[in-house]
């Protein structure tokens, strides 16, 4: 009897030593779990990693944040947008309570903005008016990125912390702009500003953009190791 229990105790033994989760390299490094422990946790515990606003991960913040302008009723002034107009000083810009015949519809979540609440009223022609918004982001940001869509009347450049991101753009339709040039990102407060240059007649503003990051993809969709299983 002792003979047999012996024997069934040699081939347990043995089943151990060989099996993948054990014989694949990972015990006894990193968390000291082992590839079977990782593996298992980053799939089933919830929210490692996954999230879409602002969670931490081993490799940083993932963040989504959004930016648009005229996110106040019309006429009335835009609290996250300011406008410099030539010669004059910065003011809140105001949300547009008519719009010009001919001007694009404001995109999702947005609304035009200019000088005042009747944007169809003429301004300086031949002239730049400079809006400009802020937001601000983390020392840890892997994979940072902005990306929009902006229309402008007449044209726009549009800055971020001074380095040029996109030139051009109308008032018919709305144009995309993007940049990930980690370069132009800093920690703490950044500013994007529109230069919307006004040939003549009537001038504003209308976009919405994206700053995000999170292992330098888009966020809300498994990242890294935690969809290298998921077949």
């Amino acid at each position: 009897m002792k003979r047999l229990r012996s024997f069934f105790l040699a081939i347990l033994l043995m089943g151990v030593l060989t099996s993948p989760a054990w014989a694949d390299g990972g015990h006894g490094r990193g968390n000291g779990h082992g590839n079977w422990y990782s593996n298992f946790f980053q799939k089933f515990h919830p929210g490692r990693g996954n999230g879409p606003w602002q969670v931490r991960n081993g490799q940083g913040t993932v963040f989504n944040i959004f930016l648009a302008s005229g996110r106040a009723t019309g006429g009335q002034a835009d609290p996250n947008l300011t406008v410099t107009p030539p010669g004059g000083s910065s003011q809140a810009a105001t949300v547009c309570s008519n719009l010009v015949p001919g001007w694009a519809n404001p995109l999702a979540g947005s609304n035009w903005d200019s000088l005042q609440a009747d944007c169809t009223t003429s301004l300086a022609g031949g002239a730049n008016y400079q809006y400009s918004t802020t937001f601000t982001l983390p020392a840890n940001r892997p994979g940072v990125a902005i990306s929009g869509q902006v229309i402008a009347d007449d044209s726009v450049v549009i800055q971020l912390n001074g380095n040029t991101i996109f030139t051009g753009g109308g008032l018919v339709a709305a144009t995309a702009f993007s940049s990930n040039n980690a370069a132009f990102f800093t920690t703490g407060t950044n500013t994007l500003t529109f230069t919307v240059n006004n040939v003549t007649g009537p001038s504003g503003l209308d976009y919405v953009a994206t700053v995000q990051a999170g292992a330098g993809q888009a966020l809300g969709q498994r990242r890294g190791n935690d969809d290298r299983d998921d077949n």
